[in-house]
């Protein structure tokens, strides 16, 4: 199926949606106690391993050299300061900080590709690329957990709380799943409608915005 994309990066993400439901799966149904006892290390791996494929995702499809840069001093620091919340707290709590700054840099990343495309239009309708769907299922899981991983490390071990984390961050990363699906079915459309292809592309965007 990615054969048919030739947008750069697909495959970091596809790794990734393995990566995220193999960590759900395992952390849901318990699997993690036969091979270490604290949950909580799933969940900061989860939070680097996650990140740094979104990253290279973004650094390899966003143009700007200086969001380039931001990237991957952003993961450095995420990283360095992931490794310094793990050393100094307790060691059964979750890491609401580094997944809040994780979730934060997502949206931010995500937006600031969104704004390229518009700013630099290859197609007449962004949602006729594939990686218009792909970045919108970033935005639609992490805005829609980002208040979740806040309150995660504080209430993670009253029961009610545990019982709604897992329902609100299944129902996101569902839907997240849906939307990347559809990114994947969607065939970029961007050879076939570009300014080199089509020579009233640009007065078709003026008229149309």
């Amino acid at each position: 199926m990615l054969k048919k994309h030739k947008d750069k990066g697909l495959w970091v993400l596809f790794f990734f949606n393995i990566y995220s439901f193999s960590n759900n799966l395992i952390i849901i149904n318990g699997w993690y106690s036969v091979i270490i006892r604290n949950v909580y290390i799933f969940y900061r791996l989860f939070t680097i391993l996650g990140y740094t494929f979104i990253a290279l995702f973004f650094f390899k499809n966003i143009i700007s050299r200086l969001i380039k840069k931001a990237i991957v001093i952003t993961y450095i620091i995420l990283f360095a300061y992931a490794i310094y919340d793990f050393l100094t707290s307790p060691k059964e709590s979750f890491d609401s900080i580094p997944s809040s700054i994780e979730a934060i840099l997502i949206i931010i990343f995500s937006i600031f590709y969104l704004f390229e495309q518009i700013k630099n239009p290859k197609v007449l309708f962004i949602y006729t690329l594939d990686k218009f769907w792909i970045v919108a299922s970033f935005l639609l899981y992490y805005t829609g957990t980002f208040f979740l991983f806040i309150y995660a490390e504080a209430y993670f071990v009253d029961p009610s709380f545990n019982e709604n984390y897992y329902f609100i961050n299944n129902v996101f990363l569902l839907l997240k799943n849906i939307v990347f699906s559809v990114g994947l079915l969607v065939k970029n459309k961007s050879d076939d409608y570009s300014a080199d292809n089509y020579p009233d592309f640009d007065s078709l965007l003026e008229k149309r915005f």
